[in-house]
């Protein structure tokens, strides 16, 4: 291990130990005081700036960490962690520059190549970044944060085996490391394992003390915030509950995150979800409010909220949130197809035909979007807007999607053939979809199959 690599473990033993869990103002009188006694004391700045970027301090970390660099320019460490400095500001391309130099100065100096595989995933050069990434492995491959940062890469990218086993192993080499368990608990989530991931959510909130914070923003451009670990597991413990139908735990977790961070947006959206999951509007309108009033700018809460509305039948402000959530991401494939729905359910056909057209244009990959359109083209009231061909096209496509095992897509794609006068196929699909839902869910599609067994095809009032 090099010089400067036995500094980093020292220093992560103590001082930086106390900067990671929120003791950033002892850490910044303790470092204050060196430098009154000794001016020249270049790491006393570099931690110092270590504890103004964990506070949000940018400009006063550059200040310091510039000055431990003058004072010792052969100083790796300085220059990685004001590159780091950088790059939780958002400014990759600065950040670069002194992780290129930190390796310069030591080759194997392992943080700079995390930091600098972290760059590249976020300007999405991913081939680069798992090079550093494992370069980081390879010089320091006793370091449990070294596979926690390889396998959020792994996570970012869809990759959730391959996160988890990084994260296992994360946590072979440092069991105590409560943020192995947290990201490993959130790719369980993804992969729907629900159990293991309230197990590992609840080992976090074991492990971690009070004022532990992970980091959060990885998009380009953005800057990275400090979020509780506390209360952060809290909440992606709620996603779990959530995806197990368990929606009153799943509030139980939100409530508390929120009562951790009371400026915890996501914990605000979560808990409204699940009180929308519930069927009590009311409460989730409440707290996509009270998410809009600490975050006017997020989509995703004026998307739910849409959503909430949908569900109350207030269409006109359901399309107001949409179209909000539209301006804010205009590439949320989501919000022009739940739009549509809204405007279908207006009688408004010509602006839902045309959310619907834009859905798919943005999400090609979801059935949903496909077997919405193609329900409108095939069952409309108005038929002006029937097509039964192009609605077979979309509703075969759904199906091809859901490998014909979704009753719905199968239902739809019967309905799309009646409308197109292939009455033999309608109730062969029709016959399927009925295979594939329960009892009480077969009135309505058994209406229908006599429609079909008559030569007639559906349509809505």
């Amino acid at each position: 291990m090099t010089l400067w690599a036995r500094l980093l473990t020292k220093l992560r033993s103590d001082t930086f130990r106390r900067t990671r869990f929120s003791k950033y103002d002892e850490t910044i009188a303790e470092c204050s005081e060196a430098i009154r006694v000794d001016p020249q004391d270049s790491v006393a700045y570099d931690k110092r700036g270590t504890a103004w970027t964990c506070k949000g301090e940018y400009d006063k970390a550059f200040a310091d960490h510039s000055e431990a660099i003058r004072l010792d320019p052969q100083h790796p460490e300085a220059y990685y962690n004001r590159g780091r400095a950088w790059a939780w500001k958002g400014e990759c391309d600065k950040a670069f520059a002194d992780f290129n130099e930190a390796i310069r100065l030591d080759p194997q100096y392992a943080p700079a190549y995390v930091g600098r595989g972290s760059c590249w995933a976020r300007k999405g050069e991913y081939d680069k970044a798992i090079a550093d990434f494992n370069e980081a492995i390879c010089f320091d491959p006793q370091n449990a944060g070294v596979y926690i940062d390889r396998g959020l890469y792994w996570h970012q990218r869809g990759k959730y085996d391959k996160a988890i086993a990084d994260f296992n192993e994360a946590i072979r080499l440092d069991s105590q490391d409560a943020r192995a368990y947290y990201n490993r608990g959130r790719a369980w989530t993804e992969t729907r394992e629900y159990d293991k991931a309230i197990a590992d959510h609840t080992e976090v909130i074991r492990l971690a003390p009070p004022h532990a914070k992970v980091k959060r923003g990885t998009v380009s451009g953005q800057q990275i915030n400090l979020m509780n670990l506390q209360s952060r597991a809290r909440y992606t413990r709620s996603r779990a509950w959530a995806g197990k139908g368990e929606y009153d735990k799943a509030i139980g977790d939100c409530t508390e995150a929120i009562r951790l961070d009371p400026q915890f947006v996501d914990a605000y959206i979560g808990r409204g979800h699940n009180w929308d999951s519930k069927g009590e509007y009311d409460k989730a309108i409440t707290d996509f409010n009270t998410a809009l009033r600490i975050a006017p700018e997020s989509a995703v809460a004026y998307h739910n909220r849409g959503n909430t509305w949908l569900h109350k039948g207030e269409y006109d402000k359901a399309i107001a949130d949409y179209s909000e959530t539209i301006r804010l991401d205009p590439l949320d494939p989501r919000a022009f197809n739940n739009r549509g729905i809204a405007s279908k359910r207006k009688r408004d056909y010509e602006s839902a035909v045309g959310d619907y057209t834009e859905a798919i244009r943005l999400g090609p990959d979801t059935a949903t979007r496909y077997s919405a359109f193609a329900w409108l083209l095939a069952t409309c009231s108005d038929g002006r807007y029937r097509d039964g061909a192009r609605a077979v096209q979309l509703a075969e496509k759904a199906c091809e999607i859901t490998d014909f095992s979704d009753a719905v897509s199968l239902y739809v794609l019967a309905a799309a053939h009646a409308e197109d006068g292939n009455f033999s196929d309608a109730i062969s699909w029709q016959r399927k979809a009925l295979d594939l839902v329960a009892p009480d869910e077969k009135t309505d599609l058994l209406a229908r199959m006599e429609l079909y067994e008559a030569g007639k095809p559906y349509h809505e009032a």
